[in-house]
């Protein structure tokens, strides 16, 4: 359970990052 939870986790962080990422490249542009 706390494993599932870890790379739930990992995966929303990820998920922000590229957003921000996408958003950043998108006011670049």
């Amino acid at each position: 359970m706390y494993g599932l939870n870890a790379s739930s986790d990992i995966l929303h962080t990820k998920l922000i990052i590229a957003l921000k990422t996408a958003v950043r490249l998108i006011t670049l542009v």
